[in-house]
């Protein structure tokens, strides 16, 4: 805080909110639109149905875990540059995902604390509206501004999120995170609605969770 800070004023009167074009994939006929870049969730989510469609293998729990372990090594080999938020879309370009389908997934990425306190909430109306919206504070760090209550977040200190560690960026920008709100329809009705806490375990809660709805066709309580 004061002259210590790395945030100004300024940074606060500048910032805006982006409204982006969600990623999306038709999927056994479903439409699933996500979270795009610069968040990593959804670009991940989108990256491992793609692949469990183009190899149309049985999915089970070994052929799952493979894919889910992919879509990790693949976030590894190409979020190398601290400065370039949009650089997870590189795991859609056709050499890169080209690899990685016809790849045997023997080593496995680094392990990840799975700790986290973010919160989803996700509403479906009779009229179909829809709202998906996941809140984080990361882990928190312990920290509430005297008089405003607010809890400042540790962002910057989950490796999952920022593995190049502190004051590596040499440019403004905005904080990768694995929150994916995810909507599903068909024919252009609006079916499901979900989303996820969990760190970096986002993802694969919510692809169980298409899968339990789409593939196994479990009723959305049990697929949860």
């Amino acid at each position: 805080c004061g002259e210590d800070s790395f945030l100004t004023k300024n940074d606060f009167q500048k910032y805006q909110v982006k409204k982006r074009i969600p990623l999306a994939i038709n999927y056994k006929g479903y439409e699933i639109f996500t979270n795009p870049a610069p968040s990593f969730g959804g670009s991940l989510i989108i990256f491992l149905l793609k692949l469990l469609k183009d190899t149309n293998n049985k999915i089970n729990i070994k052929n799952l875990i493979q894919n889910m372990n992919l879509a990790s090594l693949v976030r590894e080999e190409v979020c190398t540059n601290p400065d370039d938020e949009y650089q997870i879309n590189n795991i859609f370009n056709d050499n890169i995902y080209n690899k990685y389908l016809n790849f045997s997934a023997n080593n496995f990425a680094n392990n990840l604390n799975g700790f986290g306190s973010t919160t989803h909430v996700s509403v479906l109306d009779k009229n179909g509206n829809a709202a998906s919206i996941t809140t984080t504070n990361g882990e928190g760090c312990g920290y509430v501004i005297p008089e405003y209550g607010i809890m400042m977040n540790n962002m910057l200190g989950e490796e999952d999120l920022n593995p190049f560690g502190f004051h590596k960026w040499d440019i403004k920008r905005r904080l990768p995170t694995m929150i994916s709100p995810t909507i599903i329809s068909k024919n252009n009705i609006l079916e499901y609605v979900l989303g996820s806490g969990g760190s970096n375990r986002i993802r694969s809660a919510n692809i169980q969770v298409i899968i339990n709805l789409l593939i196994k066709n479990l009723s959305l309580e049990k697929s949860i």
